[in-house]
């Protein structure tokens, strides 16, 4: 699964995307289970969303909160089945997060007392666009529009197997010009699945 990662530092976002970033603030260091506000990019905008997916039909925030507990990443091979997710795919609502890495942990014996955590990239100090589906929700007890983003994940490739050596699992990873093409809906999930697992990665432990 996908829980920790470095957004790209804002300089980079605007080097790259000239139009669409403008002076946002953001965290070097992305806990989903903080539900920090993240740098996103979409076929419309770009901007900060949350993580932790709130699907448009919670009734209130009492499930909302609850929801976005369990929606930080999302399964591609049940994406279109699961209500949480299935309406964001029908609606093309595809979106990618630009990040310098990724990290996750080795378990280094079966109960995972004991691990070894890795920061994970592309190879060529490439930005990885990790793939997303997107979400707006209305609170109506406020009436604020919160939008949140999950990060779909699928098999590990060979060295993730090897880093993820539990569950193996890693995140949809995209290069800039793939990511451009999922955000516009060029590619289908069974494309994203093997630019995913055909990518060149780089991975060191590290004490982050």
């Amino acid at each position: 699964m996908c829980y920790h990662y470095s957004p790209a530092h804002l300089s980079r976002l605007q080097k790259l995307y000239p139009d669409k970033f403008g002076d946002i603030e953001f965290t070097n260091y992305a806990n989903g289970f903080t539900h920090p506000a993240v740098p996103t990019l979409t076929a419309k905008e770009a901007g900060l969303k949350n993580w932790g997916l709130i699907p448009h039909w919670c009734q209130d925030e009492q499930a909302a909160n609850k929801m976005k507990r369990y929606c930080l990443n999302a399964k591609i091979e049940t994406l279109s089945e699961k209500p949480s997710f299935r309406d964001a795919v029908a609606k093309n609502q595809f979106c990618v997060l630009p990040a310098k890495h990724f990290y996750e942990w080795q378990w280094q014996d079966a109960k995972g007392k004991e691990k070894i955590k890795f920061e994970i990239k592309l190879r060529d100090d490439l930005l990885l666009h990790l793939a997303g589906l997107y979400s707006s929700w209305l609170n109506k007890k406020s009436g604020e529009l919160i939008e949140t983003i999950t990060i779909i994940t699928c098999e590990a490739n060979e060295i993730m197997a090897k880093i993820h050596n539990t569950k193996k699992r890693m995140p949809i990873i995209l290069n800039q010009r793939e990511g451009q093409k999922w955000i516009h809906g060029q590619l289908d999930l069974a494309q994203i699945k093997l630019l995913a697992q055909g990518q060149q990665l780089e991975a060191q432990p590290t004490s982050i």
